[in-house]
């Protein structure tokens, strides 16, 4: 591979690494302060271990993004709340 296609390719992840951070950071600064993962069919709050159905969460926000490497390959942030518990995060699906 050519050193000009690498530094492209490389700039294209740097791009898109950034505005996945900076999506992140926003999120957090709005109180979206935990992480989900999935576990079964719940969704387990990484820093409480609690797990929590997924229709008791709300999605307040979706932000898609292209992979950096596979342009076919998408993957999404979601940012959570719980409808009844004062539990806001961020959850990514790949």
């Amino acid at each position: 591979m050519e050193t000009k296609l690498k530094d492209i390719i490389l700039n294209t992840v740097a791009d898109d690494l950034r505005g996945t951070i900076m999506v992140v950071n926003e999120l957090q600064e709005l109180g979206y302060n935990k992480s989900f993962e999935l576990f079964g069919l719940k969704l387990r709050c990484r820093e409480n271990g609690k797990c929590y159905r997924q229709i008791d969460l709300l999605v307040d926000e979706i932000y898609s993004f292209d992979h950096p490497v596979n342009p076919e390959t998408k993957f999404s942030i979601y940012a959570l709340c719980h409808r009844y518990e004062n539990v806001k995060g961020i959850f990514l699906a790949i």
